[in-house]
């Protein structure tokens, strides 16, 4: 049955958003506006989790802009959200919007080669309701990283007091199919 108001709204708000959102022509929104579109309506994230073995298995973590709304400064599995944008690129793979996103904007450096996928996930966030994509990469072991980025390791990531601690989920995801493909070679 469709609903005729939004819960919470008067009588008029639903199209008084309906007009400003009508206005939207494609391009990149706004932090605030995503961040509370992101609150309502689950968020398609695709999540590159970069592992390396040592000794131990290390994932690369990297900071939030120290402006972000929800999450200032802390380390997360650099992702990104899949962007209206990423259906109209010329290679007419939505996918590599985020993948380029991530490598030009966040790690600042090439995956060694194309993401492995891994599984899907959703679940809530701070932000909001998220469904993941999981895809595992790798970067070659001489890279440059942004200022902040580091490699931790996977077993300590719950006492990182500074961790966006929701994203172990696709980071165990990752390990295993890692630890899996590693027993395979």
């Amino acid at each position: 049955m469709p609903t005729e108001m939004t819960n919470g709204f008067d009588i008029g708000d639903d199209q008084k958003v309906i007009d400003i959102l009508s206005k939207w022509t494609g391009g990149p929104i706004s932090d605030a506006l995503f961040t509370e579109l992101a609150r309502i309506i689950p968020q398609p994230c695709v999540e590159t989790v970069i592992l390396r073995q040592n000794s131990v298995i290390e994932v690369l973590l990297v900071p939030r802009p120290a402006n972000d709304p929800v999450w200032p400064g802390m380390l997360h599995s650099p992702g990104q959200t899949l962007r209206a944008g990423d259906f109209f690129r010329d290679d007419h793979t939505p996918i590599n919007g985020p993948f380029e996103r991530v490598q030009k904007n966040e790690i600042k450096t090439s995956f060694n080669s194309p993401p492995e996928f891994v599984a899907i996930a959703q679940y809530m966030t701070k932000r909001g309701p998220e469904a993941v994509t999981i895809y595992l990469a790798t970067i070659y072991s001489q890279a440059n990283l942004p200022a902040g980025a580091g490699w931790y390791k996977v077993q300590q990531l719950e006492t990182l007091e500074n961790f966006i601690s929701h994203q172990l989920t696709a980071i165990n995801l990752a390990v295993a199919k890692f630890t899996t493909y590693a027993k395979n070679k």
